[in-house]
């Protein structure tokens, strides 16, 4: 398999593309190649090494001082120790990082394990230099699966996720990260554009508040700024709204305008949802759906589970119409 911008891997034999691939993007990272066994292992800690070095670090938090002619300067004398601790210091940090890096690979690992065939499309070299130096600094087990699935996600699919997206995920608290998990369970689809319902008095049965969009809107992935999304039914033709497991469907007597007040979702926001577990909030949806049949002239609405997404425009579903008796 030809390598990333020069580079070229050719004694992995054995392994399935996907891996081969997860190999060849992390020895452009960090330049190392892990060998095949290795990437099953990659991830146990150095736990006595990390002991010891934590030890040295924490016993010797005070800089070798001393006081000479009304001036407080290093002592000279003691440099060495000096060195040594400062020595021990990066050597802890080193290890930790590493550690971060390699635990981040292996769940990597575990998400292209099963995978037949990825893109054979290269991973950008500075996307890979951004995501390494990030990943770094990351100790949180839950996020370090969350990284995961972004390096196998962009092996998988190059450019499926932005620079933009990794400087955000970088700044992302595991309670922010689990906040999103749980406000994405409310997010509808129209064609490519993303978006929560504006009725607050709705998502707030189910404990979303407007200070949740606040902070999500701080951390770059949804606006709270209310817009319009607007989408144009023509008579006797249909558009709809998804969701995760349901379609809404809006069938049209005559040239119909749909406009439907929304807090956006963010581009890294969409980036992120396509990690996620995939959970719909099957009855806030229909009680959202029922809301706008309620509201909307002019158009038909029923809504319907989802069998299976063949396409964006092609979607088979039940016929039963789940909100019937709205």
């Amino acid at each position: 398999m030809s390598g990333l911008k020069g580079v070229e891997i050719t004694d992995i034999a054995g392994l399935s593309q996907p891996v081969t691939k997860l190999v060849e993007v992390v020895f452009c990272g960090i330049g190392k190649l892990y060998e095949p066994t290795h990437i099953v292992r990659m991830a146990k800690a150095k736990a006595k090494e990390i002991e010891i070095l934590s030890s040295a670090v924490n016993k010797n938090f005070n800089l070798p001082l001393k006081y000479d002619d009304g001036k407080v300067l290093i002592d000279s004398t003691r440099a060495e120790e000096l060195i040594k601790r400062t020595g021990n210091r990066l050597v802890f940090q080193e290890i930790n990082k590493q550690q971060n890096i390699d635990s981040v690979i292996s769940n990597a690992y575990e998400n292209l394990k099963e995978e037949k065939t990825v893109s054979e499309e290269p991973v950008d070299k500075d996307w890979i230099l951004r995501f390494f130096n990030s990943v770094g600094d990351i100790s949180n087990q839950e996020m370090q699966k969350i990284w995961g699935k972004i390096l196998a996600g962009e092996i998988k699919k190059p450019n499926t996720f932005s620079l933009r997206t990794l400087e955000i995920l970088k700044n992302l608290t595991q309670k922010e990260a689990e906040l999103f998990t749980k406000i994405s369970e409310f997010v509808m689809q129209i064609g490519e554009k993303y978006f929560i319902p504006e009725d607050l008095d709705l998502l707030l049965k189910y404990d979303v508040k407007f200070k949740h969009i606040l902070i999500l809107e701080e951390c770059g992935l949804i606006k709270s700024n209310l817009i319009e999304m607007t989408t144009n039914v023509l008579k006797n033709a249909y558009d709809c709204i998804r969701t995760y497991d349901l379609i809404c469907i809006f069938r049209a007597h005559s040239n119909v305008k749909l406009s439907i007040a929304v807090y956006r979702v963010t581009e890294p926001g969409q980036q992120l949802l396509q990690i996620m577990e995939k959970k719909s909030n099957k009855e806030c949806y229909i009680s959202y759906f029922k809301n706008l049949k309620n509201k909307i002239k002019d158009c038909s609405i029923s809504v319907h589970q989802i069998k299976k997404i063949i396409s964006d425009s092609q979607i088979e579903h039940a016929d039963e119409d789940l909100i019937i008796d709205g």
